[in-house]
């Protein structure tokens, strides 16, 4: 039970992180991380050649070194105005997106028919401005590759698929292309992220035989409403799903969902990477406010965004998504250099709901349901 730096998998990973400190555990986590391998789920863990006590939604090679207490100690006070500056910038974000939306039909704000050209140019130019700005306030520093094949994209009925990291994937993200998606009925109703995903044309779903959702809402499946979508490909942003459906420490990518893949259309991979030496931003499963604030107190954030060529299904992969979504998880792992896990969102709840979480010590511990919610996991 020691945990070297690049994730406790065996060493550092390429693109994962460069951290070379050895952690020798407490008895105690020792005896929390025999009860972690003892679930079932890690039995997916152990069959990819990793050890059962390790887990894709924790992250525990960048526990908090005198270093790196120091620099949160001296940064503090850049953290509170990098979180000012990203409440700034999110109003300016919010103020564009009204003006987008001002005087449009209900068809076009619900996502039915597409908005404007001229519209889409000026909000796809300054949310692009917008963001370049935010993130460099924030000391998040991206480096885009494979433009070409995101010109080749546009336009055609194509899916954009990522693997899931962090809370910046989604800024990252709309500064590339300033993407549309599918969200859940009900968030259209939030003052702010429903007023820019009515800009950005995001399908709010609502179930079938329900009335979630405010009257931007559609009822339908998401799948039926992404095919009538792609019939009009040319005049919307291209839809960006995460199909692993769950955020992870970037060592692994996975077990894919199969919504994006049901379509039959090629898709477009997109790889995030997080480079780091003293702070991995996955999103993992800890208290969500400590990360936010480790990571606004980071000197820099390095992220490296490629965007893959468009891959196109085979006949026996349109007739059977999960065949297709597993060969396109596989090829993102092995561009990631990474290993591709069976594990999936369930297995994360399950492991969320036993309670186990990393503390702001960098120890895996297990904690009861009432810590659960305050860290927001539920």
């Amino acid at each position: 039970f020691s945990f070297p730096g690049g994730g406790g998998v065996g060493g550092g990973r390429k693109g994962s992180g460069s951290s070379s400190r050895a952690r020798v555990l407490s008895d105690a986590e020792k005896g929390t991380l025999k009860q972690l391998a003892a679930m079932e789920c890690q039995d997916k863990v152990e069959s990819a050649g990793l050890p059962r006590s390790w887990s894709p939604f924790l992250s525990v090679d960048d526990a908090p070194d005198t270093y790196e207490w120091i620099k949160i100690t001296l940064l503090s006070p850049l953290c509170i105005v990098r979180a000012l500056s990203i409440i700034g910038h999110l109003m300016v974000l919010w103020v564009f997106a009204k003006l987008k939306l001002w005087g449009m039909a209900d068809a076009a704000v619900r996502g039915a028919q597409p908005m404007p050209w001229w519209r889409n140019m000026l909000f796809e130019f300054v949310v692009k401005s917008i963001l370049s700005s935010l993130l460099l306030c924030c000391g998040v520093f991206v480096q885009f590759r494979g433009l070409h094949n995101l010109r080749e994209a546009k336009g055609k009925e194509v899916v954009g698929v990522f693997n899931h990291v962090s809370f910046l994937d989604a800024f990252v993200l709309t500064r590339l292309c300033t993407p549309t998606g599918v969200a859940k009925a009900g968030i259209d109703d939030f003052p702010f992220i429903g007023t820019v995903g009515r800009a950005m044309q995001v399908l709010f779903v609502a179930r079938k035989g329900t009335t979630e959702g405010s009257s931007t809402s559609r009822q339908g499946g998401t799948i039926q409403l992404l095919k009538e979508r792609m019939k009009q490909a040319a005049h919307f942003p291209i839809p960006l799903i995460a199909p692993e459906g769950v955020t992870t420490n970037g060592q692994s990518v996975v077990k894919f969902q199969t919504g994006a893949f049901a379509l039959g259309v090629p898709v477009l991979p997109i790889l995030l990477k997080y480079p780091y030496r003293h702070f991995n931003p996955g999103w993992t499963l800890a208290d969500t406010g400590w990360l936010v604030i480790r990571m606004l107190c980071q000197v820099y954030t390095p992220v490296i965004c490629t965007v893959l060529p468009l891959r196109y299904p085979s006949e026996a992969e349109v007739a059977e998504p999960a065949a297709y979504a597993r060969a396109v998880q596989h090829e993102i792992s092995a561009a990631l250099g990474v290993p591709a896990l069976d594990q999936d969102l369930y297995d994360c709840k399950a492991v969320m709901q036993a309670g186990f979480s990393v503390d702001r010590r960098g120890s895996v511990v297990r904690v009861g349901e009432q810590e659960q919610k305050r860290q927001a996991w539920i």
